[in-house]
C-alpha cells in the first residue's frame, strides 16, 4: 500500500503470517518515487528517489 497525498510518502506491507501492517519506506518531503528493481533472488529490493530541489 502507498499513500502519495501526504506531505511525505509511506509505503506499508501487509505480513499476514504476524496479523500487522509494517511501513517499509518513508520519502522525504516533496520527493518521488521513480523506480524499484528486486535482486534476481528477490532478497533485494532497490528503490529510486528523485529528492526535490530548486529548479
Amino acid at each position: 500500500m502507498g499513500q502519495n497525498e501526504s506531505p511525505n510518502i509511506t509505503w506499508i506491507a501487509v505480513i499476514p503470517e504476524q496479523g500487522e501492517f509494517k511501513r517499509f519506506l518513508t520519502a522525504p518531503n516533496g520527493s518521488e518515487v521513480t523506480g524499484i528493481a528486486f535482486t534476481p533472488d528477490n532478497k533485494t529490493m532497490f528503490i529510486n528517489i528523485q529528492h526535490p530541489g530548486d529548479a
